[in-house]
């Protein structure tokens, strides 16, 4: 049995291809991206949700902010994680809307990491070449920028 079953897009030939969507065994000796993820989100989520509101003013002062008067990129991260940690998921799109996303996408990505790490599973492996990995890059750029402009305009 093969390591990588493959379904791509674009051309025929594989090494062609502009998204290439697979899946692959964990080799031995070689770095567990879905057990690092999974540790460090689950063990986030559980300090946040043990944290206290009255903590939250026990954050270090942005200097980004302290030196420039405007909120940095990630403004609103710390507390939007602790909102999501106690349930507000509302609140947390408010302090930062898209640390709200990715704490929203976090819970699937979450479930498959565990499986893929507790029954050994194959792992789900996405490579992107140019354009579309051009394109990636535009949009994740553009959402940092919209997500700062509205930081900006909402005062954070």
């Amino acid at each position: 049995m093969s390591t990588h079953e493959s379904i791509s897009a674009g051309t025929v030939r594989e090494s062609e291809s502009t998204v290439r969507v697979y899946w692959s065994t964990q080799r031995p000796r070689t770095f567990d991206h879905e057990l690092m993820w999974g540790v460090l989100g689950t063990l986030g989520l559980i300090v946040a949700g043990l944290v206290p509101a009255e903590w939250l003013g026990l954050a270090p002062v942005c200097p980004f902010k302290e030196m420039t008067g405007h909120p940095c990129m990630t403004c609103g991260t710390t507390r939007a994680v602790w909102a999501f940690a106690h349930g507000h998921v509302t609140d947390a799109f408010i302090m930062n809307p898209l640390a709200g996303l990715g704490l929203v996408l976090m819970f699937p990505y979450l479930i498959y990491a565990w499986t893929t790490v507790l029954f050994r599973t194959r792992r789900l492996r996405i490579s992107l070449r140019p354009p579309w990995s051009n394109v990636l890059r535009v949009v994740i750029l553009l959402a940092l920028v919209c997500n700062w402009i509205y930081l900006i305009w909402v005062g954070r």
